[in-house]
């Protein structure tokens, strides 16, 4: 609820979404701390369930984990829902309280190599919990419920898919003057490509970089990363620098939502070449921003964009600089099927969806 990651974001788009569409309901909101430019973010009649004691102030994961549930029998809630993979341990003690958790994706469990093993244990523990103690299993695509029932062995008919939505500041339009001050206070090239992704291995921003380097003397066009400080980072600034590519290729961090929705649609083409996900939200911003997208060919980014972008195949730096020279020169955006596209991940739509697994 309170972090700037795509789960955080997950929790804020879904209780706007479910507070705009059922406000007839009491809905509190359980976070160790707030953080003020993220709760501006959410928007709804809600309280906010903090730690009550000192020690769970200061050990904050102790309390999310397992001394949250005290407040949560003290409340006498009829539905508690995890937001991000997890349910408090012993929480299926509590008589009458029906429980939902979501689940991401078990990339963990897939990609063990980019996971110190004592996360991977937790993580793993957090999650069987949660599937063996919850009444309704939230699989974020279809991806993520086949890995439920392979890898955890959840019962299927437990699962349901429920599909999210992107904040709604997305399908805002900036006018020219608006985007005009946009670029002059981030220094924009006037023609760019636009990657937003977190800096881990699996995002796969190097083959990216890569793919643009192939053809970076045969467009005009810029590469600008969005991200934060993660542990790639450091290794494509070297990249770039190794390769005297960062006149080209530019890294921003931190941006506000509302310039990051207008950096969207200023971009020529929105490119996410990540190799394991459980959704993609990224690529649902792209699409609600109106531009053309390119993504990894894997099951869950079909499931996203279907036939309204363009997939580049086997991981392949040559297949996707073809596809990005492709949709620059020669692809025309598909304005109306992209827009059928998008209506299937509407607020309205979450919200439903949700709020009938509630009921």
């Amino acid at each position: 609820l309170m972090n700037d990651t795509g789960l955080g974001d997950y929790s804020r788009n879904m209780i706007n979404s479910v507070c705009a569409n059922y406000s007839n309901n009491n809905y509190f909101l359980f976070t160790p701390k707030i953080n003020e430019h993220l709760l501006v973010q959410i928007d709804g009649d809600f309280q906010i369930i903090l730690p009550s004691k000192k020690i769970d102030r200061i050990l904050t994961a102790f309390w999310r984990t397992f001394n949250s549930i005290n407040q949560i029998r003290d409340l006498r809630l009829d539905v508690y829902h995890g937001l991000s993979n997890e349910l408090p341990y012993g929480i299926h003690k509590i008589k009458g309280l029906r429980k939902i958790v979501t689940i991401h994706d078990l990339i963990f469990m897939k990609e063990k190599s980019q996971y110190p093993l004592i996360d991977r244990v937790i993580y793993e523990n957090k999650i069987r919990y949660a599937c063996r103690v919850a009444d309704k299993i939230i699989a974020i695509s279809e991806q993520t419920k086949a890995d439920l029932i392979e890898l955890i062995g959840v019962d299927e008919k437990k699962i349901e898919v429920v599909y999210q939505c992107c904040d709604v500041i997305f399908n805002k339009r900036y006018s020219q003057d608006e985007q005009s001050k946009i670029k002059v206070k981030y220094a924009l090239p006037e023609n760019f490509i636009l990657n937003v992704s977190a800096f881990f291995p699996r995002k796969n921003q190097m083959l990216l970089i890569k793919a643009f380097e192939l053809i970076q003397q045969q467009i005009p066009h810029h590469l600008i990363l969005v991200g934060g400080y993660e542990m790639e980072r450091q290794k494509i600034e070297n990249y770039l620098s190794e390769k005297n590519l960062a006149t080209r290729v530019h890294i921003l961090s931190a941006l506000p939502k509302a310039d990051l929705s207008a950096l969207y649609q200023m971009a020529s083409l929105f490119v996410y070449p990540s190799q394991f996900e459980g959704f993609g939200i990224p690529i649902l911003e792209a699409m609600a921003s109106g531009i053309q997208v390119i993504a990894n060919e894997i099951k869950c980014f079909r499931e996203i964009g279907g036939d309204a972008i363009t997939y580049f195949k086997d991981n392949s730096a040559n297949d996707l600089a073809k596809k990005i020279k492709f949709c620059i020169s020669e692809s025309k955006q598909n304005t109306e099927a992209l827009n059928q596209r998008v209506a299937l991940f509407s607020a309205k739509s979450f919200a439903k969806a949700i709020f009938q697994l509630y009921r």
